[in-house]
Parts: structure tokens; sequence; C-alpha cells
């Protein structure tokens, strides 16, 4: 994208891990867990390391979102963008919530009814 100009603006969420997994599996499975990266120095990583053709933000509430999104110079997307949007370890819908707890649920039981599935 830095290389061929394409200007796109590239959301990062970062909820410290696998939020899905976490409700399926359990909630405080370390394996859920991932390192906390830089985001913000990815651009600078693949290719502009000055930062002359690419911008990046970091975003902790709504309201910081909605400020960026309203931001003009944000708007114009001029160059590319990464936004990093911290968001809460367990953060996700309800519904998903519930569906990912069920299918946890049910592939436990799947796996004591048929113990040449836990293999």
């Amino acid at each position: 994208m830095l290389r061929v100009e394409v200007k796109p603006i590239i959301f990062v969420l970062n909820n410290s891990g696998y939020t899905i997994e976490r409700y399926i599996h359990g909630k405080t499975r370390k394996y859920n867990d991932i390192s906390n990266w830089e985001w913000t120095g990815l651009l600078k990583v693949l290719g502009d390391p000055q930062e002359k053709i690419s911008r990046t933000y970091t975003v902790r509430t709504k309201e910081e979102l909605s400020t960026l999104l309203d931001d003009e110079t944000f708007a114009k997307t001029d160059m590319v963008q990464l936004v990093e949007v911290i968001m809460e370890k367990l953060d996700a819908p309800r519904a998903l919530q519930v569906q990912a707890e069920l299918s946890g649920k049910s592939n436990s039981y799947g796996a004591v009814s048929n113990p040449t599935r836990a293999a």
C-alpha cells in the first residue's frame, strides 16, 4: 500500500487477544493473550520510517473515535492511515457472547461424549 500509493484507512482492534476464544474456551486462558505490539509503529516498519506518507492514531473511547472520524485531516484520506482502537478484553456484543459460550459448552460436551473427538 505504501509503495503503490494506495491510501486506505486501517483499523486495528486491540483487545489484547482473542475475545471470542475467551468466551468459547475460558476467559482467563493464557493462550488467548497476545503480545501487546506497538501497532502504531507498523507503517514505519513496513516502509515509512519518517512518517511522510502515513499517519497513525490511537483511540480508547467512543468519544475519541467519533472526534477522529469527524476530523477534516483524517477525512481527507490523503495518505495511508492506521487507527489502533483499544478495547476491553471481553468487549463483544451480547448475542456473540452467548453464542460463543454455547459453542464452548457444545464442544466440551462433544469431546466428553465422544472420546475419539478429544484426541
